[in-house]
């Protein structure tokens, strides 16, 4: 097993992939038992996936590991948003998967802006 540098990097990937596991189950529960917490549907796609991505961005930061999540949960979204499609009371669409693209690579971006302030300024990150 590989060391982990810090009990910080440990909490941040085990966060990302709580959140990874909760876009699941919001993704493919009934349209019904979904909860609705922003204005619109691609807002909330949004900010989930630019959250899922800052925690894992922080938690695995590598540049092969940010290639990986960079390319992976989009790949995510979209597949979710295809299964909506057997889902009662969901839709699939194209949009959807866009915003979660988006915001999953704003997430990555702030991360990488935050590395490189830090470095700047030398702040340990």
């Amino acid at each position: 097993m590989t060391k982990l540098k810090s009990p910080a990097i440990f909490v941040l990937r085990c966060l990302g992939w709580i959140c990874v596991a909760t876009i699941a189950v919001l993704s493919l529960v009934p349209g019904s038992v979904r909860p609705h917490v922003m204005a619109t549907g691609q807002l909330e796609h949004f900010v989930a996936y630019a959250g899922t991505a800052t925690l894992l961005a922080a938690g695995y930061p590598t540049k092969k590991q940010l290639i990986r999540i960079s390319i992976l949960l989009p790949v995510y979204a979209a597949c979710l948003e295809t299964l909506q499609i057997w889902q009662p009371g969901r839709t699939a669409q194209m949009i959807d998967v866009m915003a979660g693209t988006i915001g999953s690579w704003i997430g990555i971006v702030l991360v990488l802006s935050l590395h490189h302030w830090c470095r700047k300024r030398k702040v340990a990150a």
